[in-house]
């Protein structure tokens, strides 16, 4: 019986593995308003999944280097980071950083990085500098997490082009609402003056009070508007997970039985299942 329970514990394992080995999606995740969560969402979303066996990259966009130092990076080590690849011409896996967590190897940003669209404005194929440097490495993960800056600039740009799928992190907000209308209609004309194919992974509600009764009207109106393409899972608020990038680490290892961890395996769960099903899904809503 213990045997026959070792076999079938490899068996799952092994189907597990080839699963994983299958999956090969790129993430952007973004909003052009600030504050939203992307950054927590990626940095524990990219944990969460390397701590289910799926081989993990994050590749911070964000001038701030919040996903960066949220890993763990200190402020004076950044370097050499994305701006090396999208600038110098450095091979990216020069500027990738192994086991930055268990599972996870990450691409730091750095402050050049918020003068991309003067550095790329003459360059040629500017749009796509971001698909093409990743390319060489794209095989090697089955997931790679864009944690884009909170704006619709040139490198979110590159992040939408490269990306198969994004995700909308949104706080329970009436401009956030807005905000996320504006940035849907932005995304559906760069598809058609561009050719980009992203496809809608969800729209992911964070920094959720349960309490108020505004942001459950709003929560009521964004599901009504984009349906489907909301996701089930919820973030709320946690102290746990405002400390966590204090420390370097992610919820999952900072506080591994606090509420935040619970929502965030949960959305885990959630992203590996639309994953699977990213082919069928329609793009993204026009608003």
């Amino acid at each position: 019986m213990v045997v026959l329970r070792c076999i079938k514990y490899k068996i799952y394992h092994f189907q597990y593995a080839v699963e994983s080995r299958a999956t090969r999606m790129m993430i952007a995740i973004i909003n052009n308003k600030g504050g939203t969560g992307k950054t927590t969402t990626c940095v524990n979303l990219a944990v969460g999944l390397a701590g289910r066996g799926h081989r993990v990259l994050v590749v911070d966009l964000d001038s701030q280097a919040s996903a960066s130092l949220a890993l763990g990076v200190q402020d004076d080590a950044l370097s050499p980071s994305i701006c090396r690849a999208l600038f110098d011409g450095t091979p990216v896996k020069d500027v990738i950083r192994s086991g930055i967590q268990p599972g996870v190897d990450l691409i730091t940003a750095e402050m050049n990085l918020s003068n991309a669209d003067l550095l790329l404005a003459k360059a040629a194929g500017r749009e796509r500098r971001l698909n093409d440097l990743l390319a060489p490495v794209r095989d090697a993960y089955d997931y790679i997490l864009c944690d884009c800056a909170s704006a619709l600039s040139l490198v979110p740009i590159n992040a939408l082009v490269a990306a198969d799928c994004c995700l909308a992190c949104l706080t329970p907000e009436h401009l956030a609402h807005e905000g996320l209308r504006m940035l849907a209609r932005a995304i559906a004309r760069l598809r058609i003056n561009m050719g980009i194919d992203v496809q809608w992974l969800g729209i992911l509600f964070t920094m959720v009070n349960p309490r108020l009764r505004h942001s459950s009207s709003v929560m009521a109106k964004v599901r009504e508007d984009f349906g489907r393409n909301v996701l089930t899972t919820e973030i709320r608020r946690d102290v746990k997970l405002a400390e966590a990038p204090f420390f370097g680490r992610s919820i999952f290892h900072h506080a591994p039985a606090s509420k935040g961890a619970k929502w965030y395996g949960n959305l885990v769960d959630e992203v590996i299942e639309r994953c699977r099903n990213i082919p069928l899904k329609g793009r993204l809503p026009a608003c």
